[in-house]
Order: C-alpha cells, then sequence, then structure tokens
C-alpha cells in the first residue's frame, strides 16, 4: 500500500527491497525512472541502509537508479527527504550590479537611465558590470522609479476597416523609431468606447493617449484633463485638446460637385444616424457639404434620397438596396465612408 501511494504521489515506479523491513524502522525505496542511468547496484552506500540480514540475498534485486531520491519511515509512511535537482540562478538585479561595480544602486540607477552627474570611468565600470551579469532592468520597476509607462493608447473605432488600418499604420511608423510602445484599444460598440475611456482616463497606463475618429464626451474631457495625461484627435475636433483634421464640409462639397459634373441630378446620400453612439463628426459634416453643393448647383433635395443607417456592412447593404429600388432611383449615391460605399457597390450589383 505505501509503495503504491509513493508511485501516484510521485509518478514514478517504486521498488521496494524484500526482506528489508522484517522488523520495522526505515527502509530505503527507489524511485527509477526509466530514463536515468545509476550507478553498479554494489555501491557500498546502498546497502548500508539495508538490514544486515537481508543485504546478501538482494544482490540481485535491486534495480539500477540515478540516486535514492527519498527515504520513507515504514512504521508511519511518511517522506522523511527527497532531493531535488537545484534551480537555475535567479536573474541578476541591480543591488549584483552595484556590487560587481563598486557602486551604490543609486549610481546605476543613473547610469541605465542616461542622467548626468556619473564620471566616465564609473560609468564605464557599470557598463561593464551590467554586460558581464547580463542584466536587464525590469520594465515594471523602471515605470515606478520614472513615473512613466513608455506607452502611448491608441483608441480606434472599427479596427478592421480600411481607413483605421492606415491612420493606425502611420502611428506605428512613427513609434517604431522611438522608445514608446502601442497600446491599441479597439472601438466596436459604445460599451467599448466608455471602457476605454476608463482605463486611460486614470493616467497610469499610457504616457499620451491618441483618439482616432472619436469625440469624447464632456465628463471625459473633465477626467483626462484631470489626470494630467496628454490627449490628441485625430479626424475628430474638440476645444479642449490638440487636433489634427480635415474640413468634411468641404469634401461632401467636392464629392457632390464631382458627379455633378459627370451629369448626375438624381444624387443620392448614404450617412450615419444620429445620435452617433461613437459621436463621429464627419458624417454630418459630409452631409451638409452634400446639401450645400446641391443647392450651389440648383438642383433639388429629395428628402427620399438622404438615408441615415449604419457603417456595419450588412447594413448599410440593406440600406443602399431599399434606396436603389425606389420607383425613380438615383443614378449616383454619395458614401460617407469606405465600409458604405463598398456596400453600395454590392448592391447595386
Amino acid at each position: 500500500v505505501l509503495l503504491g501511494e509513493l508511485s501516484r504521489t510521485t509518478n514514478e515506479p517504486a521498488v521496494a527491497m524484500p526482506g528489508a523491513a522484517a522488523g520495522g524502522g526505515k527502509v530505503r525505496v527507489w524511485l527509477s525512472p526509466p530514463f536515468s542511468p545509476a550507478p553498479s547496484s554494489g555501491t557500498p552506500r546502498f546497502w548500508n541502509r539495508l538490514h544486515p540480514c537481508s543485504a546478501a540475498s538482494l544482490r540481485g534485486a535491486i534495480r539500477p537508479v540515478k540516486h535514492p531520491p527519498l527515504d520513507c519511515d515504514v512504521g508511519c509512511g511518511r517522506i522523511v527527504r527527497r532531493e531535488l535537482e537545484s534551480l537555475p540562478d535567479s536573474p541578476a538585479t541591480i543591488s549584483d550590479v552595484a556590487a560587481r561595480a563598486g557602486v551604490g544602486v543609486g549610481t546605476v540607477s543613473r547610469v541605465l537611465n542616461g542622467r548626468a552627474h556619473v564620471r566616465p570611468a564609473t560609468r564605464a565600470r557599470v557598463q561593464d558590470a551590467i554586460e558581464a551579469l547580463k542584466y536587464r532592468p525590469s520594465p515594471i520597476a523602471r515605470s515606478l522609479s520614472l513615473r512613466r509607462t513608455h506607452v502611448i493608447g491608441v483608441v480606434v473605432p472599427f479596427f478592421t476597416s480600411p481607413s483605421a488600418v492606415e491612420r493606425v499604420r502611420g502611428i506605428a511608423s512613427v513609434l517604431a523609431s522611438s522608445p514608446y510602445d502601442l497600446m491599441l484599444f479597439d472601438v466596436e460598440s459604445e460599451d467599448r468606447r466608455e471602457h476605454a475611456f476608463q482605463v486611460f482616463d486614470r493616467g497610469d497606463r499610457s504616457d499620451g493617449l491618441l483618439l482616432v475618429s472619436l469625440v469624447p464626451p464632456d465628463d471625459e474631457v473633465e477626467r483626462l484633463r484631470s489626470a494630467r495625461l496628454p490627449c490628441v484627435l485625430v479626424d475628430a475636433p474638440h476645444p479642449a485638446f490638440p487636433n489634427v483634421v480635415i474640413d468634411d464640409v468641404r469634401g461632401g462639397e467636392l464629392a457632390t460637385q464631382h458627379l455633378i459634373e459627370l451629369g448626375h441630378s438624381r444624387i443620392a446620400f448614404i450617412g450615419d444616424k444620429p445620435p452617433d453612439p461613437y459621436r463621429f463628426a464627419s458624417s454630418s459634416d459630409r452631409t451638409r457639404g452634400y446639401e450645400q453643393a446641391l443647392a450651389r448647383a440648383g438642383i433639388e433635395l429629395r428628402p427620399e434620397y438622404v438615408r441615415e443607417g449604419s457603417q456595419v456592412h450588412h447594413i448599410a447593404r440593406s440600406t443602399a438596396i431599399d434606396l436603389l429600388r425606389l420607383p425613380r432611383p438615383p443614378t449616383a449615391v454619395f458614401a460617407a465612408s469606405d465600409e458604405q460605399a463598398l456596400a453600395v457597390l454590392e448592391a447595386a450589383r
């Protein structure tokens, strides 16, 4: 029973020496993994723990093992000792570097952070110690010490859309040559948008925040400003933050004017339905440009040609199908986004 329990708990086959525990007391139990070669069965230290009367009869019964890994008290079935393999050495710490270089921890920290007030000879000793010990600073400890994360957060809606991919590609290309990493937060629902702002408005997850095509609500603006987190908006205007935007009203005018110059007068528009949960401003601004271009050309605005839906592909496609099934359908369609334009093309086929 004892051997069965040992084999079960150690997951190794256990071998007992017959007659060794005739009178109780201690018996040597060998756990013999199949991969472990063994010294000769006649090794004296293997025999000196066995009952003297049974030693002679056990010469042919001992199975080869690398070493006897545990002792067992037969009287109570308790493991007395087990030999374990040593673990690999732990990574070097900043204290190890300081001791090897003969300086204080503060000096090592100044060298790691590129600070001044360290003599060239001392700096060289510290760098040699870092190289010799293969020391790598802990990013968590470094962030706590510098009170910086070296992370730039990016919140972008519908990350898989072509326009979002290109914007993120541009951000990543600039960060690649900097000491900063990119933390990307994809937003595809109103709940995810709220969660993204809650994550970053604490100010301890990133050193800066880029909001792409998202206008933060006023309460989130106050929290971001209270956290003193630098924030820049891309394709989303707000007076509280620096922003990089295009003139969507003018863009809507140019697109509609192009269709008018091609000879179209029955021009439809597909955009986003207000109130937009993502607070996209581009769709409404392009709608204004569309209306202004029609008015300038003297073309009557037909309410049935203006459709507000969603950027989700199947919804935009359904909206376009309804538009093209009108008794007098449009001959051209101005779509407010790439996703909606692709859905219109699919519906037109």
